[in-house]
C-alpha cells in the first residue's frame, strides 16, 4: 500500500498509474496466499480503468480457485482467455499461461473432458 500512497502523493492530478499499481499489488498478495486482499485490489484495478488487463482477470480466477469458489474462478479465467486471444492471438505465451491455469482449475474442480 505504500506504493499506492506514494503514487497518489507524487501525482495527485494524474492517477492513471493507480490501476496498474492496484493490479501489481493484487498479484503480490495472491502469491503470498492473501487471496481476499488480492481480490479486493484486482477488482479495484479493473474498476478504475484497467479492465483489459488479462493478468488481473487470470489472477482473480486463481484466487477464487484457491478459495474453492470454482464458478467465479471459471468466469474470470474465461474473461482472461477472451482478452488474450483478442489481443495476442491463440499462439502467444500469455494465452498459454491462461490455458495452463484453466487446466489446473478444471482438474481441481473435477471438470474433466471425456475422451471419445
Amino acid at each position: 500500500m505504500k506504493a499506492i500512497n506514494l503514487c497518489k502523493k507524487l501525482e495527485p492530478n494524474n492517477q492513471s498509474n493507480l490501476p496498474i499499481s492496484y493490479s501489481n499489488l493484487g498479484l503480490l498478495y495472491s502469491h503470498q496466499r492473501k487471496f481476499e486482499s488480492a481480490i479486493s485490489l484486482l477488482d479495484l484495478s479493473i474498476a478504475q480503468g484497467y479492465g483489459n488487463n488479462w493478468r488481473a482477470y487470470k489472477e482473480l480466477g486463481v484466487c477464487y480457485q484457491r478459495l474453492g469458489e470454482y464458478h467465479k474462478a471459471n468466469s474470470y479465467f474465461q474473461k482472461a482467455l477472451d482478452i488474450c486471444i483478442e489481443n495476442f492471438g491463440d499462439s502467444n505465451i500469455n494465452t498459454l499461461y491462461t490455458y495452463l491455469d484453466m487446466g489446473t482449475y478444471y482438474y481441481e474442480s473435477k471438470q474433466y473432458i471425456a475422451e471419445n
